[in-house]
């Protein structure tokens, strides 16, 4: 561990207690201090010779103080100390006026991935699919949340800074914002039938500009299921090599999912268009991705968009035991190459798919095991097809 990363580890935590000592003096309503530890091992059956690293990591270590200032106002702050570079993900402050609408500001999520917006600790997989990579992760803004119907309909909007795809962002580059929304109906949620109650689509979006340079690009880059780069737009430093962000920046997302006892299906699109130059040329780039994935808990136990909780713990019992599987597809568009990207580095579609089992032992505790292959379909004349084959694991706790 660099020294940098100890006094900023050092600071976050002193800073935590600080804050909890301060909101239990004043008495603030709720306070909730919690956290997560996500251990993982990326084991890959390629050639190490290409780039690929089997390794233990620490791919999550968070901490989150929250609680409620009032009647009207509550506040969320957690950082991550994984992945060697202490990150504050979440700041921010709620204002509920009425019981169905709240006001949100600070960094918090965007309200647009249906598999972004489920905790981490929840994923049917150790890692995301290919549709994420396509989306924000988190961003700074302003939003507004309207529950009506007891759930039955969600509606989203925010103002936000702005960020890439696969990508969170503190402050902004440019003077333009971003506007993003998202709608999300359960409309059998009153239902008593249990086939049916928990069952939800919508759609979500973006509309922003982005404007780089040859310095700073601002341009995302994309990840496999293994975490390793598959796809960069050029940028070699010079006029004529570096493809630089020009203008808008779009996303769309449809998304659903469905879950009845022990199975859980989600399905989500995603389309992302950039406008990018390089010299004298421009173009509007699209790319999409798709993804359906299910698990099944093989105890029976209820499955659903948030925590599973097994229904005999370890010690009275084994614990849930869950299987999954997944498969999806990245594809770029067509005028991608070879003038905006590389073909003989980046492949211009990825078919992605992987199988896991989750045990867990307690309610807040997973041990993950999966196995992910990516097929890497090249641009003609270029580059052979080419896979990534990895195996995950995960040990998990959260308090």
């Amino acid at each position: 561990m660099n020294r940098s990363y100890f006094s900023a580890a050092l600071i976050f935590t002193a800073a935590f207690l600080l804050l909890t000592s301060i909101l239990q003096a004043q008495s603030i309503q709720n306070v909730q201090v919690r956290g997560d530890v996500q251990i993982d091992g990326r084991f890959f059956l390629n050639d190490q010779d290409d780039g690929y690293t089997d390794t233990f990591l620490i791919r999550r270590a968070r901490i989150s103080v929250q609680g409620d200032l009032n009647d009207y106002f509550s506040f969320r702050i957690m950082p991550n100390f994984g992945g060697g570079n202490p990150d504050l993900q979440d700041a921010y402050i709620d204002f509920k006026p009425i019981s169905f609408l709240t006001f949100r500001a600070g960094k918090f999520k965007a309200p647009v991935g249906l598999e972004r917006l489920k905790s981490p600790t929840n994923l049917m997989l150790p890692e995301l699919a290919l549709p994420t990579n396509l989306l924000p992760i988190r961003d700074t803004g302003i939003q507004a949340t309207g529950m009506f119907g007891g759930g039955l309909l969600r509606i989203q909007a925010g103002l936000f800074n702005g960020a890439l795809d696969n990508g969170s962002i503190n402050s902004d580059y440019n003077n333009a914002k971003e506007v993003a929304g998202r709608v999300f109906i359960r409309p059998f949620i009153k239902s008593e039938s249990l086939l049916l109650k928990d069952f939800g689509f919508g759609f979500a979006g973006t509309s922003g500009e982005q404007e780089g340079t040859i310095d700073t690009p601002r341009l995302p880059s994309y990840s496999s299921g293994g975490r390793q780069i598959i796809f960069r737009y050029r940028s070699d430093g010079t006029a004529e090599g570096t493809t630089i962000a020009e203008g808008n920046q779009n996303r769309l997302t449809p998304q659903l999912y469905y879950y009845t006892g022990p199975l859980g299906v989600m399905y989500e699109y995603a389309a992302s268009t950039h406008n990018v130059t390089v010299g004298d040329n421009s173009a509007s780039l699209t790319h999409t991705a798709w993804n359906i994935q299910a698990s099944y808990l093989l105890t029976g136990e209820k499955n659903g968009y948030g925590a599973i909780h097994p229904t005999n713990s370890l010690g009275s019992g084994y614990g849930a035991f869950e299987i999954a599987a997944r498969y999806g597809i990245l594809s770029f568009d067509d005028n991608t190459y070879p003038l905006y990207s590389d073909p003989n580095r980046f492949a211009k579609k990825i078919n992605a798919w992987a199988v896991g089992m989750n045990w867990y032992p307690t309610s807040g505790t997973r041990l993950s095991l999966s196995y992910e292959q990516s097929i890497f379909v090249t641009v003609p004349g270029f580059q052979k097809n080419d896979a990534e084959k990895v195996f995950t694991s995960r040990i998990q706790v959260v308090f």
